[in-house]
């Protein structure tokens, strides 16, 4: 089964409680010493972001505590999608 992903989540609760469309979405991922590494949306996600226009309010935090932008212009299909197809 494929999961639900962060990004997914977070779009279903701005357009539910983000009125004034001021919400920003920050995907974190931490690494094993507990220092942020960039998390990237995956392909469905990037598409997701697009159709809803999100695409400019996905951020990720870098190595260095900045925020940057999650969507990438050659994102990777999920995990599930992987194993789905044997990729």
């Amino acid at each position: 089964k494929s999961s639900i992903h962060a990004e997914e989540c977070a779009i279903k609760f701005c357009q539910e409680n983000d009125k004034r469309n001021r919400y920003q979405i920050i995907i974190s991922k931490y690494n094993k010493e507990g220092y942020h590494i960039p998390k990237m949306s995956c392909r469905f996600c990037c598409n997701l972001a697009a159709r809803l226009h999100y695409q400019k309010r996905i951020f990720t935090i870098d190595e260095k505590g900045t925020l940057i932008s999650s969507i990438s212009d050659n994102p990777e299909y999920p995990l599930s999608h992987k194993i789905k197809n044997g990729l």
